[in-house]
C-alpha cells in the first residue's frame, strides 16, 4: 500500500514539475516586476491596477512594502498574503524582446533615468549641503572680484 501512493506522490510531482512556473520575479520600480516563465517567456507586468482594486495590494502600497513578496511555483506573495496567479501573469506581462537582455531594456531611455536621479537628488538631505556650498564658494568668488576691482 505504501508503495503505491508513494508512485502516486512522485507522479503528482513529476506532473507539477511539468507545468509552467514562474522561475525569476524582481522588483523593478512603481510596483512593476520583471518576471520569466519556465517555458522562456519573459517581461515586465505592473501591478499598479491591483492596488487600486484590492485592499490587500492597496496595504502592499500604503505600507510601501512592494519589494517584499516571495516567489512560489506558480505564485508571488506578499506579507500579507497578497497574491498574483502565473495565469494573471501570462494575461497582464509585456513582453521582452528576447534578444535584448533586460539592462539594455531598462536603460534605453536615460534620460528618464537622470530625470529620475535629479529629483531624487533635489530632494535628499545632501542637496542642501551642496547648494549651501555653492553658495558660499560664488559669495567668495564675488568677494574677490570686488576687492579685486576696489584695488
Amino acid at each position: 500500500m505504501k508503495k503505491a501512493e508513494r508512485l502516486i506522490e512522485m507522479e503528482l510531482i513529476k506532473q507539477i514539475k511539468k507545468l509552467e512556473h514562474i522561475k525569476t520575479a524582481r522588483y523593478i520600480k512603481d510596483f512593476t516586476l520583471y518576471v520569466e516563465l519556465s517555458n522562456g517567456e519573459r517581461g515586465m507586468i505592473n501591478c499598479a491596477s491591483l492596488a487600486r482594486q484590492q485592499m490587500l495590494f492597496k496595504q502592499v502600497v500604503t505600507d510601501d512594502k512592494r519589494d517584499v513578496y516571495s516567489v512560489n511555483n506558480r505564485i508571488i506573495q506578499w506579507y500579507n498574503h497578497a497574491y498574483i496567479h502565473i495565469e494573471w501573469i501570462k494575461q497582464n506581462m509585456i513582453a521582452l524582446n528576447n534578444e535584448r537582455p533586460l539592462d539594455d531594456v531598462s536603460s534605453q531611455n536615460w534620460r528618464i533615468k537622470m530625470k529620475y536621479w535629479f529629483i531624487d537628488f533635489t530632494n535628499s538631505d545632501i542637496s542642501e549641503y551642496v547648494g549651501f556650498i555653492l553658495i558660499v564658494v560664488s559669495f567668495g568668488i564675488a568677494g574677490w572680484l570686488i576687492s579685486a576691482l576696489v584695488i
